[in-house]
């Protein structure tokens, strides 16, 4: 389909695995291989082991979590984007 997000899961904490096909989420793929809070397979015979390797690790989640830190940072980075360019009077007050 394409059109998931993959910081859903991070905000609950939970690694995320995806396949091969993930370029309509470039940013958020970067973003979470940068934490290790993504795990890529290549084919679809791949996941069992992946997931069986997920479910023994007992800190398996420990890379979601710092995942989650760094969403939660960027969160709401636009709204104050927009406050500041209207303080600027680049944008009008109601943009913000």
């Amino acid at each position: 389909v394409g059109g998931h997000n993959l910081f859903e899961p991070i905000m609950s904490e939970r690694v995320v695995v995806v396949g091969p096909h993930t370029q309509n989420q470039v940013g958020q793929v970067a973003a979470l291989e940068q934490t290790g809070a993504l795990i890529r397979v290549a084919k679809a015979s791949e996941l069992a082991t992946t997931f069986l390797s997920l479910w023994s690790d007992r800190d398996r989640n420990r890379a979601a979590r710092v995942a989650r830190s760094h969403v939660r940072q960027d969160a709401g980075v636009i709204a104050r984007t927009l406050a500041w360019l209207a303080r600027l009077g680049v944008v009008p007050d109601d943009a913000a």
